[in-house]
């Protein structure tokens, strides 16, 4: 049953990161200016692919959105803070799901 679950997860991780690798891809390929700014690529991605979240993203101009750090920035400094068993999740269910995410990945990226 476990074993299932992490081949069922793993799958579930390489579909997503396919269909994000495809998304980045059009928004690279149609918006020249995401190719020189991650953020920007983030923000069109949003923008044009969820657009649920595009709907509270439309009235923030970009300019004002690039004086915040960049998103991989924050959740790196929030890894490495992981890497020291700092500020852990407090709800031990996010910390499994999150565990089992991580392995998934680690199994599907050497692959990509």
């Amino acid at each position: 049953m476990e074993e299932e679950l992490r081949k069922a997860e793993i799958e579930r991780v390489r579909r997503e990161i396919r269909t994000v690798q495809k998304q980045v891809a059009y928004v690279l390929a149609n918006y020249p200016k995401a190719r020189e700014d991650d953020q920007y690529l983030y923000i069109m991605v949003l923008r044009i692919f969820y657009p649920q979240v595009a709907q509270y993203l439309k009235y923030i101009p970009f300019d004002i959105l690039r004086q915040m750090p960049p998103f991989e920035t924050v959740t790196r400094c929030r890894r490495k803070l992981w890497e020291k068993r700092l500020y852990l999740p407090e709800n031990q269910a996010v910390l499994r799901k999150r565990r089992r995410r991580e392995k998934a990945f680690r199994k599907v990226m050497p692959q990509e």
